[in-house]
């Protein structure tokens, strides 16, 4: 065999690889679950929050750009500590099936916006989602944390500034908690 067929060989494999990894989320069925899910009822609640903190807007969908990177359906709900810098957003994809999810959840992490800057946990965290299938968590000089969480087609990302006046460690670990609760009161997910 020669270098040039050899070549041609290994060009058309791989681009047949990607091709089956590009298509294949959206060749599959979409997960069914015999009752729907509101997104509105997966974002987070300002009563789990600190004092102080109140719901910027009312929750919103953020621009589609793929039905694979953003999801078939997605919501934001941006929430603002009065009169200080604190900010906290919390973000839902979901996606047709499954594998759709995760290959979502490679695209939200390549985006890099979403996705914890760093992977260090804070001194003292141990917190880690026991429904979640992925669990990404970062903060960033403790000065803001990340948790990027896919929960079967479904994806979470909350994102905090941290400041002991106003959203503590301790403080963050009671949201996480509670959209662990959210997920699995309306995923019915069992612990990993």
């Amino acid at each position: 065999m020669n270098k040039t067929v050899l070549v041609l060989l290994i060009v058309l494999i791989c681009c047949s690889s990607i091709i089956t990894i590009w298509a294949l989320p959206r060749l599959l069925p979409p997960t069914y679950r015999a009752y729907p899910i509101n997104l509105s009822n997966l974002l987070i609640s300002i009563e789990v929050f600190p004092p102080g903190w109140q719901l910027e807007g009312i929750p919103e969908g953020e621009p589609q750009r793929s039905d694979l990177d953003w999801g078939k359906e997605n919501m934001v709900a941006r929430f603002q500590l009065r009169g200080h810098k604190g900010y906290a957003t919390h973000y839902i994809f979901e996606f047709k099936n499954e594998a759709s999810a995760r290959y979502g959840l490679f695209w939200i992490k390549r985006q890099g916006f979403l996705t914890p800057l760093t992977i260090n946990s804070p001194d003292g965290w141990t917190y880690q989602s026991p429904f979640a299938d992925e669990w990404i968590f970062g903060c960033t000089d403790e000065v803001s944390c990340t948790s990027l969480t896919r929960y079967n087609e479904f994806i979470s990302v909350f994102r905090t500034s941290i400041d002991p006046q106003y959203m503590s460690f301790a403080d963050l670990e009671v949201i996480l908690r509670a959209i662990d609760g959210k997920m699995n009161k309306y995923l019915k997910i069992d612990p990993k």
